[in-house]
């Protein structure tokens, strides 16, 4: 199935690259080029990769985000929503 993806997006010149996964089999395959290698961030003790405004940490293949807010302002209804809209 990865490599009928790859053919077909071929097709319609779309290259796909900065491969991922949390199964080692899916990205032995692939070019060491499309293979995404860098860990982009520390998110606590894990070293996970930010994908599509998340965090995906690949060994346990968990979806993360992170929300900050300053703790001197009121927690009101309106900051709240504005906190969930973010995610």
């Amino acid at each position: 199935m990865q490599q009928d993806l790859i053919d077909m997006l071929c097709k319609g010149e779309f290259s796909l690259r900065k491969w991922s996964s949390h199964h080692p089999a899916l990205l032995k395959h692939l070019a060491p080029e499309d293979v995404e290698r860098n860990l982009l961030v520390n998110f606590g003790n894990e070293s996970v990769i930010k994908a599509l405004g998340l965090f995906w940490n690949t060994t346990t293949d968990k979806l993360m985000f992170c929300v900050q807010f300053n703790p001197d302002t009121a927690f009101i209804k309106r900051s709240v929503l504005r906190i969930i809209a973010s995610i």
